[in-house]
């Protein structure tokens, strides 16, 4: 995962502006100043998509875990090699209606060592976050 600001600046606008240079077909010219946003707008405008969808997952999840016994919980460790920083992704599965139903719900930097009780912890966390602390996972 990389920040924003790794598209900030006049690298990325002229790599733009050759790739619009270059597919463009009318007399028009498109300019990449005019069409990229600037990483602060792309960033807040991610959170507040991120946190509508969230509350549309919570809903969804909340519904169907009704309706199914149980459910289970995955989760995967791994390193960014870029930054050496640690890694946990959260996920939860279930069967419903037939399907088998599966989405990730966090992936977090984790700073503490990856013992068992630190995972748990991310996961109780997570899961209370989603309002299923109370479910029972298997």
């Amino acid at each position: 995962m990389r920040s924003f600001n790794s598209v900030n600046g006049r690298g990325v606008e002229a790599l733009v502006q050759t790739l619009l240079d270059i597919a463009h077909s009318s007399t028009h010219q498109i300019k990449a100043s005019d069409i990229l946003s600037d990483s602060t707008t792309i960033s807040r405008r991610v959170q507040s998509v991120a946190h509508d969808e969230k509350k549309k997952l919570i809903i969804t999840l909340k519904n169907d875990i009704n309706d199914v016994k149980l459910f289970g919980i995955t989760c995967d460790y791994w390193k960014n090699s870029y930054t050496s920083d640690t890694y946990l992704t959260i996920n939860i599965h279930y069967g419903k209606d037939g399907k088998i139903k599966k989405f990730m719900l966090k992936t977090m930097i984790l700073t503490a060592s990856k013992t068992g009780e630190n995972t748990w912890k991310a996961i109780y966390n997570t899961l209370e976050s989603f309002l299923l602390q109370t479910m029972h996972p298997i």
